[in-house]
């Protein structure tokens, strides 16, 4: 009885031995370790079969986002998992939709920190600047609602997508950029209308704000020019105050504001100060306005020449080609005047940051200088005088302030001068231009197609809302799409991926591209392709057939090895008991048959 009890005890211990080196051994060869290089060739040891897992502890909004400005978040966050996080990035979602008022500082939704790996158990902080779009608008309650995706592969860097992800949301409340808003003096008038004897009269003037940002909390003053100590004017504002409160006013909307007007019959001119201040504007801009009002003096009435009204066309002329400006010079004296000389003080072309980009002006007279000469303009009249201008291809898009210097004499030959501007607006085209483009031509049923299509922003303003998508009838098509956002001037991108072919026959569709332009018009862009699908040819195998035997190296076998290596142990284990069995039973039958001799 006590052999029987010792010869169990030892196959039990040589059971759990064996299970003990089963535990052992296969973490080992399941878990392993691969080797890479990373961006700076430095080789890398990571495990395989241990992944990482993501959280995003905190998103910190480092500055105050401004409407048409860019601002900085850092978002910190850990790998919490038992690998390490390769090749992490960030993508952006706005409202759970793609970006739209916001994009990532270069364009697109996605930030790439260009890290290799964030080791387990680690902490990053990701510093990303984003863009607040110029058409971005303020909003109520908490702003914007962001989702900030971060996406990493695990070991095996060769895999075609990031699964490895975790996401926080956050808002975002941009304000307008207050430091931009500029405001012109488009027109006068008055009612009633000024004569000689004209004492009093209101005068209505219309502000227009020119830029593209909003301005708040508007006030408006007025002031007449000083005349001698004792505090007269030469024109006196008559309401109790000459302050008013406009409101909000949104770049590119015009406003009126009225005063009631004393003209003091001594004046020598009818220059007035408008003063406009709005919420934090550091400085508030100061304009003077030569009011379109007769002059009395010892000899008679003075006379007076002002642009009475301008045209562009195009209404908004674009870098590269022709503008065509027509000047209404009229003379508000009953007499007639002589030698007017028109000049225009062309601006400097300037890209957006205000850096010069060349030598030149942003408008050239065509065959033309940009002074001309009119040799009279009789009393009560208007004069129209047409100059053809090239705006320089490298102007930037914004609404240029031209100075206008007007020189006359009267009949008796007194000199005057006098001083307006116009405004001329310039945009620049956008263009999107495709690099290269593929969709291959023949395929088989089951069978991946690739597609691809190259493009870039040859233009020289970004665009918005850029989208790539492969559309067609057929449902393979479906959900194949690329929201990219804003896209920088020069900036590149590919939009490629497969799809797989069901039926046999003529599969037809179209690559699209879809972006907005600086001046709000939608784009679409269709390069359409078709492919021819024929059955698969599947060739037989005679499976007896010693040369389609498949070849093993080395690796196979010891991969094929390392996927069977539990069932291996299980089969020795048996074995080996099965064999202490039959030795068992061997001697047994062997020491009965010596005690039957």
């Amino acid at each position: 009885m006590r052999e029987k009890i010792h010869k169990v005890n030892k196959i039990t211990a040589l059971l759990l031995v064996l299970i003990f080196t089963l535990g052992l051994a296969v973490p080992a060869w399941a878990e392993g370790e691969s080797v890479s290089t990373d961006s700076n060739n430095e080789q890398i040891t990571y495990k395989t079969g241990a992944n990482p897992l993501w959280t995003i502890d905190n998103i910190e909004i480092l500055n105050e986002p401004a409407v048409g400005e860019q601002f900085d978040i850092a978002i910190t966050a850990r790998n919490m998992g038992s690998g390490d996080a390769m090749m992490p990035i960030i993508q952006f979602t706005e409202d759970e939709k793609a970006l739209k008022n916001f994009s990532v500082l270069g364009g697109g939704d996605t930030y790439d920190p260009k890290v290799d790996k964030v080791k387990a158990g680690e902490s990053y902080v990701f510093n990303v600047t984003l863009v607040v779009d110029a058409n971005a608008r303020e909003i109520g309650g908490d702003g914007y609602k962001l989702n900030a995706i971060l996406r990493s592969y695990n070991w095996d860097i060769g895999q075609a997508t990031r699964p490895f992800t975790t996401s926080k949301q956050f808002y975002v409340s941009p304000k307008y950029a207050l430091s931009t808003p500029s405001f012109v003096v488009r027109d006068v008038k008055f009612s009633p209308e000024v004569t000689d004897s004209t004492t009093k009269t209101t005068a209505t003037f219309y502000v227009e704000n020119v830029s593209d940002s909003k301005a708040r909390n508007v006030k408006v003053s007025l002031l007449g020019k000083e005349l001698n100590d004792k505090g007269d004017r030469n024109i006196k504002v008559a309401d109790l105050s000459n302050n008013k409160l406009i409101g909000d006013i949104r770049g590119g909307d015009l406003f009126q504001v009225s005063y009631d007007l004393e003209l003091n019959a001594g004046r020598k001119d009818n220059e007035m100060t408008m003063t406009v201040d709005y919420t934090g504007s550091e400085k508030a801009q100061e304009m003077v306005v030569n009011l379109p009002l007769p002059l009395t003096s010892a000899g008679g009435k003075v006379p007076r020449v002002i642009i009475n009204k301008y045209t562009v066309s195009p209404s908004k002329a674009y870098a590269g080609s022709h503008v065509t400006l027509n000047l209404y010079v009229e003379n508000t004296n009953a007499k007639e005047v002589r030698n007017v000389q028109i000049s225009l003080k062309v601006p400097t072309n300037e890209s957006s940051n205000s850096t010069v980009v060349s030598s030149g002006t942003v408008f050239s007279p065509v065959d033309s200088s940009n002074t001309f000469y009119i040799d009279h303009i009789a009393g009560k009249s208007v004069a129209q005088k047409e100059i053809t201008m090239y705006v320089d291809s490298n102007a930037a898009a914004k609404t240029y302030v031209v100075p206008v210097s007007i020189t006359y004499e009267s009949l008796d030959g007194d000199a005057y001068e006098a001083e307006d501007n116009v405004n001329i607006p310039v945009g620049q085209e956008s263009q999107i231009d495709i690099i290269a483009h593929s969709v291959a031509k023949e395929a088989t049923v089951g069978s991946p197609v690739d597609y691809s299509i190259e493009f870039v922003n040859a233009g020289k303003v970004a665009v918005t809302n850029l989208k790539a998508e492969i559309q067609g009838e057929s449902p393979v098509f479906e959900n194949q799409v690329y929201y990219i956002g804003n896209f920088d001037v020069g900036a590149t991108d590919t939009f490629s991926g497969s799809f797989v072919p069901e039926e046999v026959g003529e599969l037809s569709g179209n690559i699209v591209l879809s972006y907005t332009t600086t001046d709000n018009e939608d784009v679409v862009m269709e390069y359409p392709f078709t492919v021819n699908v024929s059955e698969m040819i599947v060739p037989d195998i005679d499976p007896n057939d010693p040369g389609m035997e498949p070849m093993d190296d080395g690796n196979n076998f010891l991969d094929t090895l390392k996927g069977h290596i539990k069932d291996i142990i299980f089969i020795v284990i048996i074995a080996v008991l099965a064999g202490i069995i039959i030795r068992d039973k061997r001697k047994k039958k062997a020491d009965e048959e010596l005690l039957d001799e």
